[in-house]
């Protein structure tokens, strides 16, 4: 992984300190599309389990949003 994408992973990271939306937590990252950028930061951070989702009983409603877990919280309070 590179230090740009490290850098990219910790601007998500606290961007999720509270409640957002995975297109603002991704926005201004890269100037690469939407898709791209969910699955090479967001999947990434859901699945370490750094990132959760608000409502991850309806993994597609319009309402949902990202949250840091207690992981997420640990590793930006390093």
């Amino acid at each position: 992984m590179s230090k740009m994408e490290l850098e990219n992973i910790a601007i998500c990271l606290l961007r999720t300190i509270e409640e957002v939306t995975a297109q603002d937590m991704l926005k201004g990252i890269e100037d690469v599309s939407y898709k791209h950028l969910r699955r090479k930061y967001l999947d990434k951070l859901i699945a370490m389990g750094a990132v959760v989702m608000t409502i991850p009983e309806s993994p597609t409603s319009s309402k949902r949003k990202y949250i840091l877990s207690e992981l997420g919280q640990k590793l930006i309070n390093k």
